[in-house]
Parts: structure tokens; C-alpha cells; sequence
């Protein structure tokens, strides 16, 4: 590294490698352990200090007591976090059985994508079983995701398992089935398609500057100790809680979000596009509209992912799942009459009694496809022969 011109940058690289390796052994330490046990990782929220966080950062933060290194990276980083890239897909491996009279489940691996034909996953399957010393013929149930390639009754991944064990009853999960509903239910209505993606803009916005998200970070912080208030999250398509986390984080620091907007935007050091945006966010959270729908999606997605977590529960049997589903379906229709409730809340959370006013604009006539109208209208039929050479 002698006489380049980029030793110190070099450098700085090395270190940020030695740096993020040192962090990835100890996370992926941590991650093994709950693995090897069978124990879930994820609790009720992903917030460090909460004694609801689950058992991953529950260990970090143990690890933490006695490890300088990880105690400062907790402190200084824990709350940027980066999207995976790389995009692999991956088959997970999970067996249920009984011990005793109870269901245990066990993850036992991940395996790299081994094409997406209901064959190659088959034969992906069997040779994990082989390998493992386990008996397709003891198998009595098989639970995939409604994707065609794996629930297929003719030709899928189940009906491939079934043609070699008739005992192995396909069951589809519950959970993704859920996941579906609330999916498919979602995007039939252009409000909510709206109000989710402005969920998406808030987060994006914030986490797209350190600064802005420190400056969001401090106000939430500000606020009473006793209620913990969550940064912006990112919506995903494919697991509902996480918008349920957004939908939350925003309807509990509605308030602090707002003013954090109204700051950046009337801030000349900023830059004048980062200025706009912050005050197109502001304006759409003033409008009372905002407000009632995110405290209607706020009650709904609670309920929704509460729901979601007992079909996810190792123990849980049909009888049960039916039971929470019909559950889940009735507190739904019962919100249809609760138009007011959620009216008041948005009020409230808005800070606005009016209704944006939704004029439509009004079409204008092409005058060269119907001249003749145009004059009528405009000028009245005594002053037709006036328009002469």
C-alpha cells in the first residue's frame, strides 16, 4: 500500500470490514442459539430497551453488558438498519411433531433455491429427509403457501408429497392465507392504496437523511417516558404486522411527526426539494381525512396482527384457527358503524373539523369540435350573426 494515493481511503475500508465482520459473528452467534432451541426470535416490537423486543435482541442486549465493542454499536447504530440485497430465494425447512401431547415446531435449515418447478422442490425435500434419517411414511400433514407451485392439487409440490404418502394431509397455512385476505381486501380500494403508500413516503423520507431522522428521533424522545413511541416504518408487501408497526408508529407520534415536517420544511438551510416534500407531507397530515383513515387502519391492523401472531403459535390446531378467524371477521364488521369513533380520533390527531374540499374540475369545451355550442353558451344566440367577416 506504499505510495498510493488512496491509502487512507484503503484504509478506512479495511476497517469497516473488520468493523461489520465483528458485528455479523456476534449477530449470527446469537441467531444459532435460538435456532438450535427452536426458539422464536421476534417478539411484539423491534425496539432496543423494550422488555417486549423477543429473544434475539433480548440476547444482544445481554451480550451488550459485557461487550464494549457491541454495547457502543448498539448505541450509535442500532436504529440504521439496511434492506437485504441479495435477493436469494431460499426453501425453509420446519417440522412439527408431538412430544407427548404437546406440538413442537423446528426449524432444521434453509435450503438455497432449487428451482421453482414442484419437482426440483420435491426432490429437494426427500433428500433432506434422506439425509436426516427421517421416513416419509410417518409424515401425516404438509403446510405450504397458496402459491400454485407448491398447493397445487394436480401438479404441485403437496400433491407430489401426497402421491408417495396418502397420510401426509395438505393444510394451507393460515397465517399467509390471512395475509391474502388482507392483501387482496386492501388494494380493491384507492383510499387505502393511497394512505399506505403515504406511509411509505414518511418512512423514505426520514430514513433517507441521518439528519432528519435524528431530528425525528429527538422529538419522539421528547415526549412522556412512559409511552414509547416507534420511528416510521417501511411497509412490506408480504407480512401485514409490518404495517401494522407503521400504522401504529405514525397514529402514536401523529403529533411529532407533524411538527418535524413543519420544522424542516420552513428551514432555509435545507435544500429547497427537501423542503417541498417535508411541507406535501405536512399538508397531507393536516388534512382530517389522514387522520380518520389512520386511526381506522391503526384499530384494524391491530387486531389484524394480533390474529396473525395466534395463527403463527406452534400449538395452535384447526379448531382454533377457525375460531380466531371468525373472531377477526366479526370485530371487522362490527367497525362499520363506528364511523363517528373514528371521525373524533381523526379530529383529534389532525388538528382539522373540515374535509378537504374535493371540487372536480370543470371540462372545458373544445370549441373546434362544436363551435356553434360554444357560441350559444357564451355569447347567446343574438350576437350569433354579429361574428361575421
Amino acid at each position: 500500500m506504499l505510495g498510493r494515493i488512496d491509502t487512507e481511503l484503503q484504509k478506512q475500508v479495511e476497517q469497516e470490514k473488520l468493523y461489520w465482520k465483528t458485528i455479523l459473528t456476534r449477530l449470527i452467534s446469537v441467531i444459532k442459539f435460538l435456532c438450535k432451541r427452536g426458539l422464536a426470535l421476534r417478539g411484539d416490537d423491534e425496539l432496543v430497551g423494550s422488555k417486549s423486543n423477543g429473544n434475539y435482541l433480548g440476547l444482544l442486549e445481554l451480550l451488550a453488558e459485557y461487550d464494549d465493542f457491541l454495547k457502543k454499536h448498539i448505541q450509535e447504530k442500532w436504529n440504521y438498519s439496511t434492506p437485504d440485497e441479495g435477493h436469494v430465494d431460499q426453501l425453509t425447512v420446519v417440522f412439527r411433531f408431538m412430544e407427548g401431547s404437546k406440538p413442537v415446531e423446528r426449524f432444521l435449515k434453509f435450503l438455497p433455491n432449487q428451482g421453482h418447478k414442484p419437482q426440483d422442490m420435491f426432490n429437494s425435500i426427500m433428500k433432506v429427509l434422506e439425509n436426516n434419517a427421517i421416513e416419509i411414511n410417518n409424515c401425516r400433514g404438509q403446510s405450504y403457501d397458496n402459491a400454485s407451485a407448491m398447493s397445487g392439487k394436480y401438479n404441485g409440490l403437496q400433491s407430489k408429497i401426497i402421491a408417495v404418502n396418502k397420510l401426509a394431509t395438505w393444510v394451507p397455512c393460515a397465517a399467509h392465507s390471512l395475509n391474502l385476505v388482507g392483501k387482496v381486501a386492501a388494494e380493491c380500494c384507492s383510499s387505502a392504496i393511497s394512505f399506505f403508500n403515504f406511509l411509505e413516503a414518511i418512512y423514505t423520507f426520514f430514513t433517507a437523511s441521518t439528519h432528519r431522522y435524528d431530528e425525528l428521533k429527538q422529538n419522539l424522545q421528547s415526549t412522556d417516558k412512559t409511552v414509547r413511541i416507534q420511528i416510521p416504518k417501511r411497509i412490506s408487501t408480504t407480512r401485514w404486522s409490518c404495517r401494522s408497526d407503521a400504522t401504529k408508529a405514525l397514529f402514536r407520534g401523529y403529533s411529532q411527526i407533524k411538527s418535524t415536517l413543519d420544522s424542516i420544511s420552513n428551514n432555509l438551510n435545507e435544500l429547497p426539494k427537501t423542503r417541498d416534500e417535508a411541507n406535501g407531507l405536512y399538508n397531507k397530515l393536516c388534512k382530517l381525512e389522514t387522520g380518520i383513515y389512520c386511526a381506522f387502519w391503526n384499530k384494524i391492523l391491530d387486531r389484524f396482527n394480533a390474529t396473525n401472531k395466534i395463527l403463527q403459535d406452534p400449538t395452535l390446531d384447526l379448531n382454533n384457527a377457525v375460531a380466531s378467524v371468525k373472531s377477526l371477521k366479526c370485530f371487522i364488521n362490527a367497525q362499520r358503524d363506528g364511523f363517528s369513533m373514528f371521525e373524533k380520533k381523526g379530529k383529534i390527531i389532525s388538528k382539522s373539523n373540515e374535509y378537504n374540499d374535493n371540487k372536480k374540475r370543470s371540462r372545458k369545451l373544445n370549441i373546434r369540435l362544436n363551435p356553434l355550442d360554444y357560441v350559444m353558451d357564451h355569447l347567446g344566440p343574438q350576437n350569433i350573426f354579429a361574428l361575421g367577416p
